[in-house]
């Protein structure tokens, strides 16, 4: 997580000239600059997002696909779990869900919100399907998103699943 301070900074530095231009990688920019939430910076990634948010709405701008799922992310260490739900399904609705990132943020979003039980109903397939795209980030993220939700209601599946190995490791393809 360290090495995406420099990206984010550049992001940040190449939002005001990308908005003056109206560039098409806009929304790109904001979603990358709100992970300064990682970095402490909380207050300036809700700024990020809500214009990110903003900009996605014009239908005009989208993000690439699969990191549609970051878009909200710092509303869970602000205590706005509804927030990263509400940002998670606009991002679904906007046609993009069948990504897993997309699909694990909702699943974890619900979850954080207190709402297990739709949690519950959005997770099945998605480790399978985060699997399946190659994605190792898409993995990690599904296998956090599975094991928090399903960790009370079937610890064991959750247990089983997390401790699967990695890709390029034995056992996953």
């Amino acid at each position: 997580m360290t090495e995406n301070n420099e990206p984010i900074t550049w992001a940040e530095e190449m939002i005001q000239p990308a908005r003056a231009v109206d560039h098409p990688r806009l929304a790109f920019m904001y979603v990358i600059a709100s992970l300064c939430w990682m970095a402490g910076r909380a207050e300036a990634a809700v700024g990020y997002t809500d214009a990110c948010q903003a900009v996605l709405s014009t239908g005009r701008f989208e993000v690439p696909f699969g990191i549609d799922g970051l878009i909200g992310a710092v509303y869970l260490t602000t205590g706005q779990p509804e927030r990263y739900v509400e940002a998670s399904r606009a991002q679904l609705a906007r046609g993009r869900g069948a990504h897993p990132i997309a699909r694990a943020s909702l699943v974890l979003a619900l979850a954080a919100a207190g709402s297990l039980d739709d949690a519950m109903s959005a997770a099945p397939g998605l480790v399978d399907a985060a699997e399946a795209s190659g994605n190792p980030s898409a993995l990690s993220l599904a296998l956090l998103a599975y094991g928090y939700v399903f960790r009370v209601a079937d610890p064991a599946d959750a247990a089983r699943r997390a401790g699967r190995p990695g890709p390029g490791r034995s056992g996953v393809k």
